[in-house]
């Protein structure tokens, strides 16, 4: 049986760390495009919300113990489902519309 991750992440938090220099957010080599590097991971058991799964934003090696103290919970960027699928099922996923936030990132 496949697993599927379903996370949510908040795109305003994320802006607040990028303006803020984090170090897992870095702009390509050969483009001007940026790149976040995150933590997912499964959880023990389910938190108050049912939810299983959690992100965070990951710091480079050295900055780790630094951006630990200096953003503090602000690192954790949302939470998820772990969800079950029997072979050859997919799950629907309904597109949002995001235009309305969309002009208001930094990238």
């Amino acid at each position: 049986m496949s697993k599927l991750r379903n996370v949510s992440i908040c795109l305003t938090d994320l802006k607040e760390l990028i303006k803020e220099g984090h170090s897992g957010i870095t702009k390509g080599k050969n483009n001007d495009k940026l790149y976040v590097s995150l933590e997912i991971w499964d959880k023990d058991e389910k938190d108050q919300y049912g939810q299983d799964v959690s992100v965070k934003i990951k710091s480079t090696k050295e900055k780790s113990e630094e951006e630990k103290v200096k953003f503090g919970n602000k690192r954790y960027l949302g939470n998820g489902w772990i969800i079950k699928l029997n072979a050859g099922e997919q799950e629907e996923i309904t597109p949002i519309q995001l235009k309305d936030i969309a002009d208001d990132l930094p990238f």
